[in-house]
């Protein structure tokens, strides 16, 4: 019987995933978490054979989560279950120690087929990414500028684009604030950005986060309120901004934004006038 930890942060996907492995005859699922923490400690008090381990999580994320699994004592198999399907973040998760890679897209037989595979020992790439990886993740010259990113580069670089300040970034990994601010400085090189809105632009073209749509309502907005819906709101001209602005819960009200267009110190591209009959 192979036995299986999902660790996904979205209550719905997560039983979904519980309810499929519940079909396999020879799969159980023996503990579940909904972000990178709750995952280790579950770990150290129940063995299993693999994790499903979704990529994006709050706290430690999966790719964060995936070394110090790695560590443990008998370590499980790690299959990661993304909703990115680039070969970059593919080849970032396999290089840290993950045995496979799957999309959210996978049909749910080929998730099953992938979880006895690493189960087994093997590795398991979603078919739809094998051909990309060998053909992009191997020609230097096509290398996107995020796949030059250290691992704490990009682990900084996914905080700051989901709202994070840099204090708030090194408390959660345990770093000192000029630390961070040297790794922000030098992905911002990297990636040739001038500021967090230009990360999250960035982030967003390569589908390097989550669709904000998809996300919870910033607590900075009223909930109805979407990244598209605020973008016309606000008369943004450019999405990313909007985005950028949805993501950034610090406080910040709609008549703040009107007033000043700045959230955590940037000022974001567009024109910030609120639709009167939005008021």
């Amino acid at each position: 019987m192979i036995r299986v930890m999902v660790a996904e942060d979205h209550t719905i996907v997560r039983e979904g995933i519980k309810q499929l492995i519940g079909m396999a005859r020879d799969m159980q699922v023996v503990g579940e978490a909904a972000n990178g923490q709750q995952l280790l400690d579950q770990l150290r008090q129940i063995s299993c054979d693999v994790v499903l381990l979704d990529i994006s999580m709050p706290g430690v994320n999966g790719l964060e989560a995936i070394p110090r699994i790695r560590a443990l004592n008998q370590p499980p198999a790690v299959l990661v279950l993304s909703m990115h399907d680039e070969a970059q973040m593919a080849a970032r998760a396999l290089k840290i120690g993950a045995a496979g890679y799957a999309t959210k897209d996978s049909e749910p037989a080929l998730l099953l087929t992938a979880l006895r595979k690493v189960a087994g020992g093997g590795r398991y790439i979603d078919p739809a990414l094998a051909d990309r990886m060998v053909f992009e993740v191997g020609l230097t010259d096509s290398r996107p500028p995020h796949a030059l990113l250290s691992e704490r580069e990009y682990s900084v670089f996914e905080r700051l684009v989901q709202g994070d300040s840099v204090n708030d970034i090194a408390g959660k990994l345990a770093l000192s604030s000029k630390t961070i601010s040297t790794h922000k400085a030098r992905l911002m090189q990297k990636l040739a950005a001038h500021s967090v809105a230009d990360l999250v632009r960035y982030a967003m073209e390569h589908k390097l986060v989550r669709t904000p749509a998809a996300d919870p309502p910033c607590r900075a907005f009223p909930t109805r309120d979407s990244p598209s819906r605020l973008g016309q709101s606000l008369r943004c001209t450019d999405f990313s901004a909007a985005a950028a602005l949805l993501r950034c819960g610090h406080g910040s009200t709609v008549t703040q934004v009107q007033q000043h267009g700045r959230v955590n110190g940037e000022r974001y591209p567009g024109e910030l006038s609120r639709h009167p009959e939005e008021l």
